[in-house]
């Protein structure tokens, strides 16, 4: 089903982020032996837009081409604290009819001897659960509770089964301002919306009276 929801203005602080826009960028990350992980501007992508169409910013996006070696092709973070209410977010593009042969996943590891990695987010239950067969950018969220006030790592694990090509941009580790209840915008001060709609919508009409801009189709205007 499809439900409407979005927020207005910044009501999170960034805690890391990585846009994988420079080599320097994507050299915070490490990649396993024998990965291609790679930066595309990602134009012409079986008609995917680059990410530019949703972050006017950025300049590439982190890229893997598919494979059949019937191996893990993963991609590691730097270590970072979990705050308090603290929220991973991502955009990912993938084929959703292809992705169950070759599946992308990411998971958590506390920085400590012995942990085992989990499992906290898969690009085939995702597609399952949004019933969508299209290849567009989509940004998901998975809750860090468990992980309050414990250094980890995060690691997208890509399983070269044939499969299809994935993207991965504006990875963020996010934690709630002091305080979001009331949102204060002056006079001629611009506001950013973001879309948090569930249930795959494919169009949006904004409308905002009074606004120097009083209508939107975009999705985060």
């Amino acid at each position: 089903p499809l439900k409407a929801k979005f927020e207005a203005g910044d009501t999170y602080a960034t805690i890391y982020r990585n846009g994988f826009d420079s080599e320097e960028e994507a050299n915070e990350w490490n990649h396993s032996d024998g990965s291609n992980w790679q930066l595309t501007s990602a134009t012409g992508f079986q008609g995917l837009p680059p990410f530019s169409s949703i972050n006017p910013d950025s300049k590439y996006s982190l890229f893997h081409r598919y494979a059949n070696t019937n191996d893990v092709s993963v991609v590691t973070s730097p270590d970072m604290v979990v705050p308090e209410g603290g929220q991973v977010r991502f955009y990912a593009a993938f084929n959703p009819v292809w992705i169950y042969d070759g599946n992308l996943m990411l998971y958590v590891c506390e920085n400590v001897e012995g942990a085992t990695p989990v499992k906290i987010w898969d690009a085939f239950l995702a597609s399952q659960e949004a019933a969508t067969d299209d290849i567009k950018w989509n940004q998901y969220s998975v809750d860090l509770a468990e992980y309050v006030g414990k250094e980890v790592y995060f690691a997208f694990a890509y399983e070269l089964t044939n499969g299809d090509n994935v993207l991965i941009d504006d990875f963020e580790l996010v934690a709630p301002k002091e305080d979001v209840s009331v949102v204060t915008v002056s006079t001629g001060e611009p506001v950013a919306f973001r879309d948090l709609s569930s249930g795959q919508p494919e169009a949006w009409e904004w409308q905002f009276p009074g606004a120097v801009t009083e209508t939107s189709a975009e999705q985060n205007p």
